[in-house]
């Protein structure tokens, strides 16, 4: 018998051991990070793999929460190198609408995704401006990949969205009262671009009296590739340059013979500052029409010059007296002027040495363009934009930019899910990201804004970057 005890005993000792440390660990408070960095000799910030989850406290986190009809998606295999390893045959996408019945009690809501009290981040708010009206469970799930306890959202609605769509949201901003708000005002925001700006800025206007130190404007079909911590770390690395493309401007989209001059425009508050000339005698100041994405990422100090220096009206309705895409033309045509003097702004002296510049924040595949097309893997367009599908996230993934456009719920629902979680995982388990940041420290308008802090402006030499092309 005593030899029987003597197991039995140990057992005991052993589970009740067990025990008293799992309970120890629970009272713990809980840190989590998104991945391990390193400082390599050219102090450049490169994510590596954090030990497994399954070992450290971030065993505790919320898996990712899938969609009932995405749970049997084998997501990984998506973010596999389709040349070395074959991609899952997709038999059948999975397509939700804003006419599916969901639970929208704050209850249901919370418990669809993870939304931690308090980050590593919590000290570097950033602010989102949406302009949006359809694909509720999209914006959901765009919400909850997005969230920090600090950052905010604001949802301006389109005059488009139906009844079902708008119950929704409100439904969402009611939960999260301290994070969403939606623009009081909607706007009938046309294919052509007319009204986005006025969609963007009556957002901005809403988030006046929050806390952030740089804003995205975004539209309905944008999702975020990057985590909050990613992100946070890449706008550092901007310290204060807004990422906006210097494009030209086509006649389509800007009319050569308007009057973009200061004085035609009474584009400052100070209108002293209008009657300025290019030399005592000259002719008035005029700036240059130039062409960007609607998706841009804006320091906080130029959104408070702009709401506090500038009058927009005229420059607004100038450009909206052009046919097409003129919301293009609003922020980079401010951020690529000097003589405006927006904060974090760049030259337009590249573009008249016809050296153009495309920022980071939006990735597009473009139909018409035969190097992008070849890389929509899903062969799905709609007005010449590729529609990602789960054949596209591998590609996605090693991308620098921090937004990619578009996904559609109609189109691919698994795409978006998949996509969720890979961000989740990256943030609180450290699933490693396909990027370096040496790479947003490298743009032309991060160096120029680096150079002219140090009063070296006069020294930078233009030069393009051709980031969209890699494969």
């Amino acid at each position: 018998m005593p030899s029987l005890r003597r197991p039995a005993l140990l057992f005991a000792v052993c589970g009740l051991v067990a025990m008293l440390t799992f309970l120890q660990t629970s009272e713990k408070s809980i840190t989590y990070h998104f991945a391990k960095t390193v400082q390599n000799p050219l102090n450049v910030l490169y994510f590596e793999d954090m030990p497994s989850p399954a070992a450290t406290e971030e065993a505790i986190i919320q898996p990712y929460k899938r969609h009932e009809l995405t749970r049997n998606i084998n997501c990984a295999a998506y973010f596999q190198n389709s040349s070395i390893t074959p991609l899952p045959k997709i038999d059948k996408r999975i397509k939700v609408s804003d006419k599916d019945n969901i639970d929208l009690s704050c209850e249901a809501i919370q418990s669809r995704g993870y939304y931690p009290n308090s980050t590593d981040q919590d000290d570097y708010p950033i602010a989102f401006a949406r302009v949006v009206y359809k694909d509720y469970q999209f914006q959901e799930v765009a919400f909850r990949a997005d969230f920090a306890p600090n950052n905010v959202f604001c949802y301006t609605i389109d005059t488009k969205a139906k009844p079902e769509f708008v119950d929704k949201l409100l439904a969402l901003a009611k939960c999260f009262p301290d994070n969403i708000v939606i623009a009081k005002e909607k706007f009938d925001v046309l294919q052509n671009g007319k009204n986005m700006i006025a969609a963007h800025l009556a957002c901005l206007n809403e988030l006046a009296s929050k806390n952030y130190n740089y804003v995205f404007l975004l539209q309905n079909s944008d999702m975020k590739s990057k985590t909050n911590p990613e992100t946070v770390e890449i706008l550092k690395i901007l310290n204060g340059t807004n990422d906006v493309s210097a494009l030209h401007a086509s006649p389509r989209h800007i009319n050569p013979k308007a009057d973009y001059s200061l004085k035609g425009l009474a584009i400052f508050r100070n209108a002293t500052l209008n009657q300025r000339k290019t030399t005592p005698k000259g002719r008035n100041i005029r700036i240059h029409p130039t062409k960007s994405f609607v998706q841009s990422i804006i320091s906080r100090q130029a959104v408070d010059y702009i709401q506090t220096e500038l009058d927009l009206t005229k420059f607004i309705k100038r450009l909206e007296s052009n046919p097409y895409g003129f919301d293009e033309g609003f922020f980079g045509t401010l951020n690529n002027n000097p003589t405006l003097n927006l904060p974090g702004g760049y030259t337009h002296e590249c573009l008249e040495k016809n050296i153009e510049y495309e920022a980071l924040t939006r990735l597009t595949l473009w139909e018409n363009i035969e190097e992008m097309n070849k890389k929509c893997h899903s062969r799905k367009f709609r007005h010449t934009l590729c529609i990602y599908g789960l054949e596209d996230l591998f590609f996605l993934d090693s991308q620098p930019h921090t937004v990619v456009n578009k996904f559609l719920s109609e189109f691919d629902f698994g795409a978006i899910d998949c996509m969720a979680e890979r961000m989740h995982n990256r943030t609180y388990y450290g699933t490693p990201g396909g990027f370096d940041l040496s790479t947003y420290a490298d743009q032309p308008h991060v160096i120029y804004n680096r150079m002219k802090q140090e009063g070296r402006a006069n020294e930078f030499k233009c030069f393009n970057t051709n980031i969209t092309s890699r494969t």
